[in-house]
């Protein structure tokens, strides 16, 4: 139910805020969901989940980067109801997101 996800990520973003230094996540077969604070981030590719979509959570997320994506960026602003960071692909065998404010979600998924 799509009202229990949203729950979810409610919990999820209250106890990561309230842990900076654990890494939390939501996941399942074809989806992991995690929550970013402000620094850079590093990820590789992954079979399993072959895509990478980003979303602001508790306001505008700014100076966005990425690096070794299909689609980089550089200091962008990733704003609420945007959808433009949706479905992008890590190409390098490692991955860095970067942004200075903000708290993004990380969405990493597969079509399976």
């Amino acid at each position: 139910r799509l009202d229990h996800m949203a729950s979810a990520l409610q919990v999820l973003y209250r106890y990561q805020m309230a842990n900076p230094h654990v890494v939390m996540s939501i996941q399942n077969q074809t989806n992991y969901l995690s929550m970013l604070s402000p620094k850079e981030h590093t990820i590789d590719v992954n079979e399993r989940y072959p895509y990478v979509s980003l979303f602001p959570f508790n306001g505008p997320v700014s100076g966005l980067t990425l690096k070794g994506f299909k689609y980089e960026t550089d200091y962008e602003t990733l704003e609420m109801g945007m959808t433009k960071f949706t479905s992008n692909e890590p190409l390098a065998s490692v991955c860095t997101i970067s942004f200075h404010d903000g708290i993004c979600l990380m969405v990493r998924s597969s079509d399976a």
